[in-house]
């Protein structure tokens, strides 16, 4: 006990498989199956003209999705999280606003 240097940092290892993003052909695994199925949806009349441009808009799909997923593997969530915000947060509450102290159960 008395080896150990206090004040020295604790090192810890972190896994990989822990921290490692979940990716689909190299994009945000939400974002590719929609794109993927999208793509299908023209494909399915059997029409050549029709599965050409399914396949095409999935490609360009998958490469937009895989140069974000390198900027950010979070992307969508960030932008989801973004649109849920509102406009303006007033500085004081309102009148009719909510009493925080009281639960729903003790009503």
């Amino acid at each position: 006990m008395a080896d150990q240097n206090v004040d020295e940092p604790r090192k810890l290892t972190i896994h990989q498989s822990l921290v490692r993003v979940k990716l689909l052909a190299g994009g945000e695994r939400s974002l590719v199956v929609l794109s993927a199925g999208i793509s299908a949806l023209p494909m399915a009349t059997g029409r050549i003209s029709l599965i050409v441009a399914g396949l095409g808009f999935w490609l360009v799909a998958l490469v937009v999705l895989r140069y974000l997923a390198k900027k950010d593997p979070h992307m969508s969530d960030a932008v989801s999280r973004h649109f849920n915000y509102q406009a303006y947060y007033p500085a004081l509450p309102s009148f009719a606003a909510p009493n925080s102290k009281s639960r729903k159960h003790q009503r």
